[in-house]
C-alpha cells in the first residue's frame, strides 16, 4: 500500500508521456518531409539537431519503459532535447500564432511545450 504522499502512479506515467511527446514531434517533422529533405540538402547539421531533439526523448522514454525505473539522467536528456527545440524555435513568439499554424507545426509545438513540462516534472520527481 502506498502512502498518501506518494506520487508513484503519475510519476511512472511521465516516461510514457516523454516517449509520446517525442514521437508526436517526430511525426510533425516527418509530415513536412519535403522541407526536411531540403534542410538536409542545405543545412545538414540543422536537420540532425532538429531530428535529434525529438529522437533523444523517444530513446530515453523507451529505455525507461523497457528497463524501469526512469532515471534522473534520462529526464535531463529528454529536457535538453525538448529545450533545444523550444529555444531555437523561439516558442514564446510562436505560441500567440498557434491558431494560424499548419497541422504539422501544431504537432511540433504541442510536442515541444508538453515535452518540456513533462520532462521538467520527471526531473523534479524521479521514479523510485
Amino acid at each position: 500500500m502506498t502512502s498518501p504522499g506518494c506520487y508513484c502512479g503519475w510519476v511512472r506515467n511521465l516516461k510514457v508521456l516523454i516517449l509520446a511527446f517525442g514521437a508526436i514531434g517526430l511525426l510533425g517533422l516527418l509530415l513536412n518531409m519535403d522541407e526536411l529533405r531540403r534542410l538536409f540538402d542545405h543545412q545538414p547539421l540543422e536537420a540532425i539537431i532538429l531530428l535529434g531533439g525529438f529522437a533523444l526523448p523517444v530513446l530515453v522514454g523507451l529505455m525507461g519503459v523497457v528497463r524501469p525505473p526512469f532515471q534522473t539522467w534520462q529526464a535531463v536528456v529528454a529536457l535538453v532535447g525538448f529545450s533545444v527545440h523550444a529555444i531555437r524555435g523561439r516558442v514564446w513568439r510562436t505560441v500567440p500564432e498557434f491558431v494560424h499554424l499548419g497541422f504539422s507545426y501544431k504537432l511540433v509545438m504541442i510536442a515541444i511545450i508538453g515535452g518540456v513540462i513533462v520532462s521538467g516534472l520527471a526531473l523534479a520527481k524521479p521514479e523510485q
